[in-house]
């Protein structure tokens, strides 16, 4: 299927980097791998820093145009699922006072928009029985 090897089909993987309207920044990456290795020693994450990882994980993983960390994020998307409100609003803003994103200035709405519309028509072709 297309998604396995491009999660964000119809969108080009060189433009992964202007899928979001955020971007890693370097003080982003240093906590985004303090997170990271955190929670894969297995310790425990506050709800907040649960959600900034998936954030700084999805900026990473759209910086590097990585269908792997795509995928990595979305596996950790779907363990995280239940355990956190993933809608919480004031995350993105905590973490451009933290200097851990900043706006995305090659940013194009149209390219997650395509996805999103790829991705509703195929499952609107998918028989549930």
């Amino acid at each position: 299927m297309k998604i396995q090897s491009n999660p964000y089909y119809p969108v080009p993987i060189e433009k992964y980097s202007e899928l979001f309207d955020f971007v890693l920044t370097q003080n982003g990456m240093i906590y985004f791998e303090r997170l990271k290795k955190e929670y894969d020693a297995g310790n425990d994450l506050s709800e907040d820093e649960k959600l900034y990882l998936s954030t700084l994980h999805l900026a990473y993983a759209t910086m590097k145009k990585s269908v792997k960390e795509c995928h990595e994020w979305q596996a950790y998307m779907f363990l995280i699922g239940e355990e956190v409100n993933i809608d919480k609003s004031g995350i993105k803003e905590n973490l451009k006072s933290m200097n851990c994103i900043v706006d995305n200035p090659n940013y194009n709405p149209k390219l997650y928009k395509s996805h999103i519309i790829w991705k509703n028509d195929i499952l609107d072709t998918i028989d549930p029985n």
